[in-house]
């Protein structure tokens, strides 16, 4: 809710350059706070964890709540409704493909880690272990028997668990998109006035001057015939107009 207030201060192109931080912000989750809780990190990985989630998703509702003021200065208000309704449509659109290609990305890295543990076990283990040679590898896959936890239970010693790594390749591609869409908000400029809209607002003015030659041109007599008539044309309780 503070997004909006802070726009009217720091201006909307500003806000919008300020929430590009959040590109950062989200890489640094599987760069380095991942690799902190893996190694240890406690309590502070978790507590680096949800505040650079909540200042990621803190952004993403800063976007909607400052976006109609945006479209506002850039476009004018009496084309906010059509234009925000748009980009509503598309980020509705978003909502619906965006998780499942996230859910993609993040099924390869899992299938891909799985059939990197598989090369590290011994044929004869694995034949043991799943009851099928590793050329029926991606029909283990496929049927929930080969997965990560029971792999690792067949690795060496000391050798680490992809799992806290499987959404590396989801959150850079977030960050890819972002980025695009941060130079995208850059290379954004208010249209020149289309030229109907310049004719009509220079023969608005030509008209208003034209009324204000007419006025000037009126003698005193035929200026308080003129301020009568406009009495006698208003309602009983209107304020009079002074001459």
């Amino acid at each position: 809710f503070g997004w909006a207030v802070c726009s009217d201060y720091l201006g909307r192109r500003n806000t919008y350059k300020f929430f590009a931080t959040g590109v950062p912000a989200l890489a640094t989750i599987p760069m380095f706070i991942v690799p902190m809780g893996v190694e240890g990190g406690g309590p502070t990985s978790v507590y680096f964890f949800v505040g650079t989630t909540m200042f990621v998703v803190m952004n993403y509702g800063g976007l909607f709540s400052v976006l109609p003021a945006y479209i506002s200065d850039l476009f004018g208000q009496r084309n906010v409704g059509a234009i925000h309704g748009r980009i509503l449509t598309a980020w509705s659109g978003s909502a619906l493909v965006g998780p499942t290609i996230l859910t993609t990305m993040r099924g390869r890295s899992e299938r891909g880690a799985i059939e990197a543990l598989a090369e590290n076990v011994p044929d004869d283990k694995f034949l043991t272990a799943f009851g099928s040679p590793k050329t029926e590898l991606p029909a283990l896959i496929e049927g929930k028997t080969a997965n990560i936890s029971r792999l690792m239970e067949l690795q060496a010693a000391g050798t680490p668990d992809p799992t806290p790594h499987l959404y590396d390749t989801t959150c850079y591609s977030i960050c890819g998109m972002l980025t695009i869409a941060a130079m995208s908000n850059l290379a954004i400029r208010a249209p020149p006035p289309h030229p109907s809209m310049i004719e009509a607002l220079e023969q608005e003015k030509h008209l208003s001057n034209l009324e204000d030659a007419e006025v000037c041109d009126l003698t005193d007599r035929e200026r308080e015939e003129l301020a009568s008539r406009e009495r006698m044309q208003q309602p009983p309780d209107a304020p009079e107009k002074t001459s």
